[in-house]
């Protein structure tokens, strides 16, 4: 295989100013905490992508668009492919 885009695993800590990710560091290069989450032997994901999701099924596409993308987004998925049934079913002609 060649080409390939390679995520390497490794120890570091993420210092966090009003709920946004400031630093992704050594530990010991991170600025002073007023709280510290001990997170060794965890991984941490920047976001979550959820390539094939159906939108529309039982809802009209509006409210499936709606309902279901908040709850992905609850769940941490940032990301998302549409495979939707309104689009891919034949449409008779008017």
């Amino acid at each position: 295989m060649r080409g390939l885009l390679l995520l390497r695993v490794c120890a570091a800590g993420i210092a966090i100013d009003k709920e946004k990710i400031v630093t992704v560091a050594d530990d010991e290069l991170l600025p002073p905490a007023d709280k510290t989450i001990d997170a060794s032997g965890k991984y941490v994901l920047p976001c979550l992508i959820d390539v094939h999701t159906h939108r529309g099924l039982g809802l009209s596409f509006r409210q499936g668009c709606v309902t279901e993308t908040s709850a992905a987004a609850l769940g941490g998925v940032t990301t998302i492919g549409i495979f939707n049934m309104f689009l891919t079913t034949p449409r008779k002609a008017q």
